[in-house]
């Protein structure tokens, strides 16, 4: 179709500073999009997300003139229970496989391996990444098995069945009554309060 007649006219400059504004509103608005739709125990980096432009409109005005900018974000998904095990491994000496898990893992630095060639995200057959940063490492206790050990010991030898477990930076005993000198023979009686840093949401 043609058109005959007067018409707004964009200037390339000014059609390139509002394509701008609208690229960026939208790629974070996807990426805020994606980040509240993860499944539980799954993170995004934000440099693990990848905005492509499919199209910009800019049909013809008398009055106002409209641009439209339409995109998709591809992204890469990372078991955090995976990925942690896996940095754990790689940077913890003698790393037994406990559960544990990463405080700030959110802060870590994402970066993605060139690709070499025009290949976009959603083609590429394996990926190559790092991350960087200062993890902070947080082991989660065995509540259950801290409680057998305790099961049936005397107070005064509770620093010495703590000290078996070199993860825990410190605790405190509570008996009732207080002049009880055992801890109870059941596992069931025995309530272990642990006071874990926070761990990170998905959502961040």
């Amino acid at each position: 179709g043609g058109f005959r007649g007067e018409t707004l006219v964009l200037s390339e400059p000014e059609k390139q500073s509002a394509a701008d504004e609208l690229k960026a509103k939208l790629e974070a608005e996807l990426f805020k999009k994606a980040t509240g739709q993860l499944p539980d125990g799954f993170i995004l980096w934000p440099e693990a997300a990848i905005f492509t432009v499919d199209r910009i409109d800019q049909p013809l005005g008398t009055e106002k003139l409209t641009l439209t900018v339409a995109g998709t974000l591809y992204g890469l998904l990372f078991d955090k229970s995976e990925i942690t095990k896996k940095i754990a491994e790689k940077k913890l000496v003698d790393y037994d496989g406990s559960d544990i898990y990463i405080e700030n893992i959110h802060n870590l630095k994402f970066t993605l391996a060139p690709t070499g060639g025009d290949m976009t995200l959603k083609d590429l057959p394996t990926v190559s990444f790092n991350l960087s940063g200062s993890a902070e490492v947080v082991w989660r206790l065995d509540a259950e098995k801290f409680a057998t050990d305790l099961a049936g010991q005397s107070k005064k030898d509770f620093i010495s069945i703590l000290s078996q477990y070199q993860n825990i930076d410190r605790a405190e005993l509570s008996l009732r009554p207080v002049w009880q000198r055992t801890l109870p023979e059941e596992v069931e009686k025995i309530e272990v309060k642990v006071n874990y840093p926070e761990e990170p949401s998905d959502n961040p």
